[in-house]
């Protein structure tokens, strides 16, 4: 069950990180953080009322996929806001 629940948290990440820098760079940054905020607080409900079984298991890579938006869309705001605050303390 470790080895399936690892497989399920990882899985999407390797799949979808390509798209998700690829969507960061296109789309709004800010909308496409709340949105995937939204949308992996949405499986992580399921699993609480699911509880146990196989369903866990698509709910988990659900769940990664969407946390996997996130994290380029955070990056590129870190180094902008970086970037723009930089300069004023020099």
């Amino acid at each position: 069950e470790s080895s399936a629940v690892m497989l399920a948290g990882l899985g999407p990440m390797l799949i979808f990180s390509p798209v998700a820098g690829w969507l960061s760079d296109r789309f709004d940054r800010k909308w496409l953080m709340i949105s995937s905020q939204v949308l992996s607080a949405l499986p992580i409900i399921a699993i609480i009322v699911v509880g146990q079984g196989p369903l866990v298991y698509v709910l988990l890579a659900l769940q990664t996929a969407f946390t996997t938006l996130m994290l380029p869309a955070r990056q590129a705001v870190d180094r902008q806001l970086e970037s723009e605050t930089l300069p004023q303390l020099a």
